[in-house]
């Protein structure tokens, strides 16, 4: 299809995926789908070190809890 051989060249030429999609009115699986057969990577490379690019909070992550649920003759922990 010629909307799609575009969209896939677009996207090796650096544009992103979803914006290639919207302005050419495909859905974007369409497009990673026909990268995939022309053997084209379908990730985003992470950018190189030393800018402010994919740098994300850090911050805690919460505490698992156990929950006990008691009913006649079962206990169960969740």
């Amino acid at each position: 299809r010629p909307t799609t051989t575009e969209a896939v060249a677009r996207v090796a030429r650096g544009e992103r995926v979803i914006t290639v999609a919207k302005e050419l009115g495909i859905h974007p699986s369409t497009i990673y789908l026909a990268l995939k057969r022309r053997g084209l990577p379908t990730s985003v490379p992470t950018p190189p070190a030393g800018n402010d690019y994919g740098h994300h909070d850090q911050g805690t992550t919460p505490t698992p809890t156990t929950t006990v649920i008691t009913s006649p003759g079962t206990t169960t922990q969740v």
